[in-house]
C-alpha cells in the first residue's frame, strides 16, 4: 500500500473513533466542566481581554479557556466544544503522521488507538489540546524546526503545565536546544506569578493518597491490558532514542511528583494524554522484524475495535433507552415559554470516568444554542451551571441540592435519573406537585398536572 494511502486510512480511523466518542460525551459533565470557564467568557464579553488572558482555571492555564470561551460567544452550541476537543485528538494524529520519524505511520496508528487518547478526545477541558500541541511538537522537532518548536512550547505551557515540560524536555534533547528554550521561557513568562501562586497554595494539595491497586485496576478496566503489552517496547524504542526517551521519562516522573505533592490525583489519568507522543514514537521505533510490526498493528486494530464497539454500544443504548424519551417527551408536551428544566442525575460516577453517558441530556441536542443567561450568585456546580435553551432555563445538577426550592422560574420541572431517582431528598420548587415515574427516571412537574406516584 502507498504510504499516502496507508495514512489516509490511520486518519480516517482516528477520526471514526473519535466522532464515536465525542457523541458519547454529550452528558452532564460536559456542562459541568463548561461552567468553569465562564469567568473566562464573561472577562472576554466585556472586553476585558487582559483579564481574559490572566485568568487561571483551577490549576490550568488560560489558554484553552480563551479558546472555549472564543467558540462560546461565536456560536454557543454545546457541539462545538466537543468538536474542536476531538479534532485537536485527530491533529496530534495527523502530526505524527506528518513527521520524520522512518516509522511515522506506525506511531500514527499506535496514537489513533490508544484507549488512553480515545477516552479523554472529546472533553471540554484542556487534554484534548495538550495532545495535539505535543503532536505538533514533535512533527516541528522531527523536522529540525526549532522556531515552531518553541511557539508549540509556549502554546503548550499556556495550556497545561505538562505541556510546557513534556515540549521543554523535547526541546532540551534537540540540536538547537538553547534559541528554541528562551523562546519558550520568554513565551511562558507572564505565567510565572500566577502558576507559582497556585503551586503554593495548601489547598492546592488536597487530593487523596495513591491507592496503587484501586488505580492498576481502574486503568486496566479503563484502558485495556494492550499497554501492559506495549511496554517491553517502548524500552526496546529507548534504546535507539535517546532523546525521546528523556521526554517520556521526565514527563512520567513529572506526573508522579505532582501525584506526589498532593496536586495531581492518583485515582486519575489525564496526565497519560502527554505521555502518548513519546510512547508511540518509542514503540515504533521498536521495529527489527517483520511479525513484530503485524503483532503491534493486530494490537492496534484490536483495541481500536473494542474502544469503538463500546462507544457504539453506549450510543444504541442512549439513542433506544425508551425511559429518557417518555419522560423528556412528558416534560417538552408540558412547557412554556420561561420555564425551568432541572435535571439532577447525581454522583453515580467519578468524574474521571468518560464512559459513563447521558440518555436524558442527550434529549437536549447539542447542536443547540445552549447560552449561559444568568451570573449565579455562588459556584456554577452548586447552581446548576444554568443554560438558556429555547426559550427555556436548563440546569444540570450533580446532586440533589436545596437551591432547586428557590430557582426564580413560575413552573419548574425537576427529572431525577442515574443515583438521584433513588433519593427520596430532593427539594421540591413551590410549583411542583408529586413524583410522576417513567420506568426508572422520576419526573416532577408543576401542579395542577399529571401527579402520581404509580409507574407507567
Amino acid at each position: 500500500m502507498k504510504p499516502r494511502n496507508r495514512a489516509t486510512l490511520i486518519l480516517c480511523l482516528a477520526a471514526l473513533l473519535r466522532v464515536l466518542r465525542a457523541l458519547c460525551r454529550w452528558d452532564e459533565w460536559a456542562l459541568h466542566y463548561a461552567g468553569y470557564y465562564e469567568p473566562i467568557l464573561r472577562h472576554l464579553m466585556m472586553g476585558r481581554w487582559e483579564k481574559a488572558a490572566t485568568t487561571w482555571t483551577g490549576l490550568h492555564p488560560p489558554l484553552y479557556g480563551i479558546v472555549y470561551a472564543t467558540l462560546s460567544w461565536l456560536y454557543s452550541a454545546p457541539g462545538l466544544w466537543l468538536l474542536f476537543s476531538m479534532l485537536c485528538s485527530v491533529m496530534a494524529v495527523l502530526a505524527v503522521l506528518k513527521s520524520q520519524h522512518p516509522m511515522s505511520w506506525l506511531a500514527g496508528l499506535l496514537l489513533a488507538t490508544d484507549p488512553v487518547q480515545l477516552h479523554y478526545a472529546a472533553e471540554v477541558n484542556n487534554y484534548p489540546l495538550l495532545a495535539a500541541l505535543i503532536g505538533l511538537a514533535w512533527w516541528a522537532r522531527s523536522q529540525g524546526r526549532w522556531f515552531y518548536l518553541g511557539v508549540f512550547g509556549v502554546l503548550g505551557a499556556w495550556t497545561h503545565v505538562l505541556g510546557g515540560v513534556t515540549i521543554g524536555l523535547m526541546a532540551l534533547t534537540s540540536t538547537l536546544r538553547w534559541r528554541t528554550l528562551f523562546l519558550m521561557a520568554a513565551g511562558a513568562a507572564p505565567l510565572l506569578p500566577g502558576g507559582l501562586e497556585i503551586l503554593t497554595d495548601v489547598g492546592n494539595q488536597r487530593q487523596p493518597p495513591v491507592d496503587i491497586l484501586q488505580s492498576a485496576t481502574d486503568a486496566l478496566s479503563r484502558f485495556s491490558p494492550s499497554f501492559l503489552l506495549l511496554l517491553p517496547l517502548l524500552f526496546l524504542g529507548a534504546l535507539k532514542l535517546r532523546g525521546m526517551a528523556a521526554v517520556w521519562t521526565g514527563t512520567a516522573l513529572f506526573w508522579v511528583l505532582m501525584v506526589a505533592m498532593g496536586i495531581g490525583a492518583p485515582h486519575q489519568f489525564p496526565y497519560a494524554i502527554a505521555l502518548g507522543v513519546p510512547a508511540v514514537v518509542l514503540i515504533a521505533s521498536a521495529h527489527d522484524h517483520r511479525l513484530l510490526v503485524r503483532s503491534l498493528v493486530t494490537i492496534c486494530l484490536l483495541r481500536g475495535a473494542w474502544v469503538g464497539a463500546q462507544d457504539s454500544a453506549r450510543l444504541a443504548l442512549m439513542w433506544t433507552d425508551a425511559d429518557a424519551k417518555a419522560a423528556v417527551s412528558h416534560v417538552m408536551d408540558s412547557m412554556k415559554p420561561g420555564d425551568a428544566i432541572v435535571l439532577v442525575r447525581g454522583l453515580s460516577e467519578q468524574d474521571d470516568d468518560k464512559r459513563h453517558t447521558s440518555a436524558v441530556l442527550w434529549r437536549f441536542p447539542p447542536w443547540e444554542k445552549m447560552r449561559d443567561p444568568v451570573l449565579p450568585r455562588g459556584p456554577r456546580h452548586l447552581m446548576g451551571n444554568p443554560r438558556k435553551w429555547r426559550s427555556q432555563t436548563l440546569y444540570t445538577f450533580d446532586e440533589p441540592r436545596p437551591i432547586i426550592q428557590e430557582l426564580d422560574s413560575k413552573r419548574v420541572f425537576t427529572l431525577a435519573y442515574g443515583a438521584a431517582a433513588q433519593s427520596g431528598d430532593i427539594a421540591r420548587h413551590p410549583s411542583q406537585g408529586q413524583w410522576r415515574y417513567f420506568g426508572e427516571i422520576a419526573v416532577r412537574s408543576p401542579s395542577p398536572g399529571p401527579a402520581s406516584t404509580a409507574h407507567d
